[in-house]
């Protein structure tokens, strides 16, 4: 993976001090501090800092901290040539539990990552809600203080076919985020997406994109209550027409 990160101050007239720490999966965190100019922007080579510390290459999660409100956007790319990439803007508050609608392995490899910024252990556990209604899998794990853990869900037993949502939650504020990458030919990832989950169910959700013809659309939604839910889907249509659907 190359990873790149970028960082936008854009206040007009004060500058931002920053600080960046990357907390690895192992090991002891990576920082670097700079001063960013009124309405000016850095990207930094995630893989060159890793290196020039003489840290080995692995899976990192990254703070952004600055003394004026900035925008932090990271890009992640692989393959050579480059034949994919994800690109996220940085999640601005932690939570103890974060909902994932979508999870799906078969053709994907699936994965959760999970930050622990605290000093304290995170006694994290992973609920799997799978499509169809069998029992969920649950998963156990601690992740130390300013760590990163990954989660391979292709490898957890009875997932490595499953169309599931996922349900993360800890004893500490973590952060989590998803990455699936597509397995449809003989190269590793011909495509990915990496994303947060959201920190609360909702009864209610919209979506501003939405397309058929060229592309695959799917809607993937996951209820990890007791009860039953009815659920109704509103398309809005670019002629002004709507089509309602019921589940």
């Amino acid at each position: 993976m190359q990873t790149d990160l970028g960082i936008f101050n854009a206040d007009a007239l004060n500058p931002a001090a920053v600080n960046v720490k990357l907390l690895p999966e192992a090991g002891d965190p990576v920082a670097l501090e700079f001063t960013l100019d009124p309405l000016g922007r850095r990207s930094i080579d995630v893989n060159e800092l890793v290196r020039s510390r003489g840290v080995p290459d692995q899976g990192f999660s990254i703070q952004v901290e600055s003394t004026q409100p900035v925008a932090a956007t990271r890009q992640m790319a692989w393959g050579s040539p480059v034949r994919g990439s994800t690109l996220e803007s940085g999640i601005p508050n932690m939570s103890p539990t974060w909902y994932f609608a979508e999870g799906a392995t078969t053709i994907h490899s699936l994965y959760y990552m999970v930050e622990n910024p605290n000093a304290t252990p995170a006694n994290v556990v992973l609920t799997h809600l799978l499509e169809g209604g069998a029992a969920p899998i649950t998963q156990t794990d601690v992740v130390p203080p300013f760590t990163r853990r990954t989660f391979d869900i292709n490898a957890v037993p009875g997932l490595a076919s499953a169309s599931l949502s996922t349900v993360i939650s800890a004893d500490v504020p973590i952060v989590a985020e998803r990455a699936m990458y597509l397995n449809t030919t003989n190269r590793l990832w011909e495509g990915g997406a990496a994303g947060r989950g959201a920190i609360a169910p909702g009864s209610f959700w919209t979506f501003a994109e939405g397309a058929t013809g060229f592309f695959h659309t799917y809607l993937c939604l996951g209820n990890p209550g007791e009860s039953p839910s009815d659920v109704e889907v509103t398309y809005q249509l670019s002629t002004g027409e709507t089509l309602r659907r019921w589940a």
